[in-house]
């Protein structure tokens, strides 16, 4: 396993610093890497050859059928996919979800900062609805007082005619 992942490493540093000699080179659409792998059925497995090691991840044949041509050429075949290009595959899913999970600490940002401005908006409703509270109470207030200075009036306006009417 240790071999295995050194020679890995290897395999991709070579890659990674042979860049005169890449070419053909296609853009990857890293949502539609990430939609792929979704749609596979990664599992554990042995090879007979390799008696009781177990493998993780898919298999070849199903890496071959997922991702296996680019529209140039084929990556690899049904029995064998260079680690390699296992790898970067694996990067290209690992720079998507980045991507994703910046997009959406994006999102959830945008929303605690809406959510603090409702919050401040609702504040600011009640305490207006506080000091219209208030407003409407002395309005009150003051119709009773102006019903009660009518009640006066008449009440006033029928004592005097009372007294005048005495007065005779």
């Amino acid at each position: 396993m240790r071999i295995q992942l050194l020679l890995s490493a290897l395999i991709l540093s070579t890659t990674l610093f042979a860049q005169q000699e890449k070419h053909d080179y296609q853009a990857v659409d890293p949502q539609f890497v990430l939609s792929k792998i979704a749609k596979t059925r990664p599992g554990t497995w042995s090879l007979t050859k390799d008696g009781d090691v177990r493998h993780f991840g898919i298999t070849d044949k199903e890496f071959f059928t997922n991702f296996g041509n680019d529209r140039v050429g084929n990556i690899g075949s049904e029995t064998n996919v260079p680690n390699a290009d296992k790898i970067g595959l694996n990067y290209v899913a690992i720079h998507a979800l980045i991507n994703r999970n910046f997009t959406l600490q994006k999102r959830v940002e945008d929303a605690d900062q809406y959510i603090q401005t409702l919050e401040n908006e609702i504040q600011e409703l009640r305490n207006s609805q506080s000091t219209f509270m208030e407003m409407l109470e002395k309005v009150n207030q003051v119709d009773e007082l102006t019903q009660i200075a009518k009640e006066l009036e008449i009440r006033t306006t029928q004592l005097e005619e009372e007294v005048e009417r005495l007065k005779e």
